[in-house]
């Protein structure tokens, strides 16, 4: 079972990272990145069998418009619906009407779950350089 509690950046060193966002444990260990999810808008971390499994919130960029984001542990397929379910709650109920969401060009799996939380894709060509080295696509979730 899957309980959903408020981030604290304290979550992201519990957190082991799943094969396609592994190039990002550099960056999220560093001392004080978590902070900047706390600062940034709504954050939620999944803990299943007393393991961190999602880390996952919303930047608000300015007012009516976000970038979804979530880190995904390893090794927890049994949990993934579960994590599904507590995410699309969370963005049917978050107040920004623009939610965009950034996926790794290669991570095929993101790319559908995207789809299934209803983001449409926004970028018919990659955007290179995205995120240094990594290119990306970019989703939105806009809300009439």
């Amino acid at each position: 079972m899957l309980k959903v509690v408020q981030f604290e950046p304290k979550h992201l060193k519990e957190l082991s990272l799943q094969p396609a966002q592994a190039y990002m444990s550099p960056q999220i260990m560093k001392p004080d990145y978590g902070t900047s999810f706390v600062e940034a808008g709504p954050a939620y971390t999944g803990i299943a069998d007393g393991r961190v499994v999602v880390c996952a919130g919303v930047f608000e960029m300015w007012a009516g418009r976000g970038m979804a984001w979530a880190l995904i542990a390893d090794n927890i397929p049994h949990h993934f619906l579960s994590i599904h379910r507590a995410v699309r709650k969370f963005l049917v109920n978050c107040p920004i009407r623009r939610i965009e969401a950034y996926v790794d060009v290669g991570f095929e799996e993101a790319h559908q779950w995207a789809d299934i939380l209803g983001f449409t894709l926004e970028t018919p060509q990659p955007m290179r350089g995205f995120m240094g080295n990594r290119d990306m696509y970019m989703y939105a979730l806009i809300k009439e």
